[in-house]
This record gives C-alpha cells, structure tokens and sequence, in this order.
C-alpha cells in the first residue's frame, strides 16, 4: 500500500473517528487510498467526459434496464458490474458468479449490474434475472442532494488534521453525508426482500451494501476480483475496524489469498473458501484463435498487454519506449477504458498492436509468451495459463498490490534493463497456489456449509 495512506492508518487513531456514533474510517479508507493515489500518479485517467445533463440521461435510460425483474421474490441478491462479464460463443457470461447462480437457481437471484461503461444487450447477457443498479444510484443520489443542502456541518478534527498534515484535501464529509443515505437506501430494500444473502463482487467499491444487510442479520459474501497478497490497501487493515462494514465470507482465487488474509493482523473477514474462478477454467478449454498465434509468428516474443486506467497513460509509454528499443517482440494491447484513438499522440510503432473488441484479453493473453501490466489481477490469471507476468512497477504500484506475491513467474521491473532479465528468464515450473480447482466442486462445499445449513 502506499506510503501517505500507511502512515495515516498507522500514526494516526483512525480506528476512533465517529460519526453518528458509528466507526467511519472503515469506509473512509477506501476513499482516502486513492484519493492519496492521484496524488501520487498525477494521473487518474477520465473517459467519456459529458456534461452533468447528459450523465444524468445516461443513468435515466440506464435505470430501467430489466426493470420488470425487480417485481419478483428473490432468496439471493448478487452486486456485480459489466467489467466482471465476458464473451464466450456469443454470450457474456459472469466471471465470478455464473456458476453460483446457477448452483442456487437462476429463479431465486436477482443480479444487480452497474454499467461499466454501459449495459450489455439483455439477449446477449446470460443471466436471466438482471436489473440495473442505476435505479438505486438515482435514489440515493436526489436523497444525498437533500442532505447536503438539509442535513448540518460534518466537522471531524482528527481527519482536518490529517488533511493538513499530508497536504491533502480529502473531503470527508461527502463521503460520510453519502455512506449514510445509501446505507438507508439499502436497507429499505432488504428490508423488502428479506434475502438469505447478499453477494458482491467488490466489497470495498459500496460498503453502505455490507453494513446495511448486517445490521438486517443477512449475511454477506465477496467474490475476490483482485489480487489480495499481503499488501493490498483493502484487505490489510493496520488498525482493528467493525467488522460489519466486511463480508463475512470471501470467495478466494486460491490457497495463497486465504493463507495471506487469514495471517494479516486485524483480517476482518471471518471465513475464506477457495474456489478459483469460473472464466478461467472454461476457457483454458478452448482453442486459441489461429490468426493471433499466426500474428506473432514473424516476432521472437509475443507479449500481451493489459492496461489500467488509473495509469492508462505512464504504462502506455513505458511499452511504447520497450517496443522501440525490441522490434523483434510484438506487444498486443487488450484495450478495456480507452479506444486507440487515445493511444495515436503516443506514436506506438509498428510491432505493437491494439485489440478493443476484436478479442478477449484472454484469447490475447493465451496467444502470447509473456503478459505484461502494472497490477491488474490479469497478472495472476496470466500464470493460470502458464504465462509469464511482468508487471511495470510505476508509480510503485506494483509493488504496493503484488509485492508480496513470490512466485518466480511474476516479476517487477522498473526499467527497460529490468525488463529486458525478466522477458529473458524462462517460464519456472512450479505448483501454484493461486489458483484452486475444480470451480464448481469448491462451490458446492460452501454453500453447503455457508447457506444451506
């Protein structure tokens, strides 16, 4: 994690900021991270930026998607987003939960999508029961603006302390006014449905779902979306926080993510199941497109690429500068926040290419020798397929999310001398703990444990 965001937890008593007499650094420390990380970056990369009138079309037309399915009675109710679907034979399929929902019922779980960027079409979407989590978003959105204007002065005196003392301008109030509208919001809805669980596919991206269901009694799971390790900010609390602001149940890729969390002080999480992930295993099964394997046939490495929006930019560069000084390996980029128009100021050269739809970055990844990122969770998928992942350490970021992670296959590299060692090493043969397997059978032993008992 890094270093403004440690020392804050760590010097200062966060663990007694109240507010309402409820503890608020357990929520606030995701804001805080990476509100010190565009700091740090100087860089947080914004797309599609619209006017305040037209993201507000946008969401309106965005609520009603699957709207009738919101009339219905639901035991389960799963948070996810379109980052976590991809496209298998014309499909997109959930990463994290298509299994799940398929092991508990289609009929008996609703899936609440937030459109990141966009709503995918519904006859392309294989989950049945989906509705848009924009309707919420509104909800809560008009009851903050009538807080804000309404509700009094938020005024914590160890966060302006803070603030001064790391230079920072941390609007903490928002954030604090925010949480407690949606925690309302959420609350009004369980309290409807009354579900015997609530699934996310991110717990630290809308804590107000957590603290909502467990102060209803519903218990909740996270499936892990990212890397976890010993250093991410989100799973590494330095301070003892509430627990009810966490899932109690983690979905983790593997052993290692349980062993990490399980021996970090103050680990919140109070059971870990190994699952592995869905995607991964159904597509290690299909061929590889022939005309991404015949593409890197002239090039002596195939590297793929996948990139991050909180360093679109610096990680954009930092391959472009490798591929002029290595013309015989082609870089394959898997474009996810950008089109390539964002990418043509920065002259990319001849040997590298750049995928938006053509091709998952899956099918790029299996295609290539090597996968390279800054500190995406492709890295560790990268080493389900038995690839090299090297990871560009800008900003450090690499080392503050995957620092921790030993295996001999993921390596750092700061510059191109670095890389240049790292490319050249061979693959290292080795029984991975990242990754547990079957999917479906690991499944089945924790909602025998976790829900049906």
């Amino acid at each position: 994690m890094n270093g403004t965001f440690k020392r804050t937890e760590r010097d200062y008593g966060v663990e007694t900021l109240r507010y309402g007499g409820e503890q608020v650094w357990s929520y606030l420390r995701t804001y805080y991270f990476w509100h010190s990380i565009r700091n740090i970056t100087g860089e947080y990369a914004l797309q599609n930026r619209q006017s305040l009138a037209k993201k507000g079309l946008k969401a309106l037309r965005e609520a009603f998607y699957g709207f009738s399915n919101w009339f219905r009675r639901y035991d389960y109710l799963v948070f996810s987003n379109t980052q976590s679907r991809f496209a298998y034979r014309g499909i997109y399929r959930e990463k994290a939960f298509e299994e799940l929902i398929a092991l508990l019922g289609e009929e008996r779980c609703l899936y609440i999508d937030l459109p990141n960027p966009d709503h995918l079409p519904r006859n392309r979407v294989s989950t049945k029961r989906i509705v848009s989590k924009r309707l919420l978003d509104l909800t809560a959105g008009l009851f903050i603006l009538a807080a804000k204007r309404l509700g009094g002065r938020i005024e914590i005196p160890l966060l302006d302390t803070i603030n001064r003392d790391n230079a920072t301008s941390f609007d903490y109030a928002s954030f604090i006014r925010a949480f407690n509208v949606r925690k309302r919001v959420y609350r009004f809805l369980f309290s409807l449905y009354r579900p015997k669980a609530v699934f996310v596919s991110c717990y630290d991206s809308d804590q107000a779902i957590l603290k909502a269901a467990s102060e209803l009694g519903i218990k909740t799971i996270e499936a892990q979306h990212s890397a976890i390790g010993s250093e991410h900010f989100a799973y590494n609390l330095l301070k003892p926080l509430d627990p009810s602001y966490f899932p109690d149940v983690l979905l983790a890729f593997g052993e290692y993510d349980r062993h990490a969390l399980e021996n970090t002080p103050n680990n919140p999480i109070a059971r870990i199941y190994p699952v592995g992930r869905y995607q991964l295993e159904l597509i290690a099964r299909e061929p590889v497109p022939e005309e991404l394997l015949d593409l890197g046939d002239k090039y002596r490495l195939r590297i793929s690429v996948s990139t991050q929006y909180t360093v679109e930019k610096k990680l954009a560069l930092f391959i472009r500068d490798l591929a002029r000084i290595h013309r015989d390996i082609v870089f394959m980029f898997s474009l996810r926040h950008f089109d390539r128009d964002y990418y043509e100021e920065f002259g990319m050269g001849p040997n590298v290419y750049l995928f938006k739809d053509e091709y998952s970055c899956y099918d790029v990844m299996r295609a290539s020798d090597i996968h390279m990122t800054c500190y995406s969770t492709c890295a560790q998928e990268a080493l389900f397929f038995g690839k090299i992942a090297i990871l560009a350490d800008i900003d450090a970021l690499a080392t503050n999310f995957m620092g921790s992670m030993k295996s001999p296959n993921i390596r750092i590299v700061s510059d191109a001398q670095e890389f240049a060692e790292a490319a050249e090493s061979p693959f290292a043969q080795e029984v991975s703990p990242l990754w547990a397997t079957p999917h479906t059978r690991r499944l089945e032993a924790f909602i025998q444990n976790e829900i049906r008992n």
